[in-house]
């Protein structure tokens, strides 16, 4: 039977408690869950749902170990806390790649 993303989400809550980073309730009730363990046409399914509806989605069972998302988390709120003449010492903008780096909203 077909699961719809209520009731992955369900699932996924009850699971994942102990060894992973679970977003808050109230983005998680606002963001459609991409599980990565169901099959690759429900996988593309979901993902084009959420992007065609709301442009974001939330992924579970995909792998990556939960410290290194709390790392890289903790890392981006170091950044963004960051003097804005600090922020833009990391532009995009003097980035090789152009692909990476700080950039205001709007630019």
């Amino acid at each position: 039977t077909s699961k719809n993303n209520d009731d992955i989400r369900d699932e996924k809550k009850k699971k994942e408690k102990s060894n992973s980073v679970v977003p808050p309730p109230e983005v998680l009730q606002q963001l459609p869950i991409v599980d990565l363990s169901q099959p690759l046409e429900q996988i593309a399914r979901a993902v084009d749902e959420a992007c065609r509806e709301i442009g974001f989605f939330y992924i579970v069972n995909h792998g990556v170990d939960a410290e290194i998302i709390r790392r890289t988390q903790s890392l981006s709120r170091e950044l963004f806390d960051l003097p804005l003449p600090q922020k833009e010492e990391y532009s995009m903008t003097k980035s090789s790649s152009g692909i990476r780096g700080y950039f205001r909203v709007g630019e």
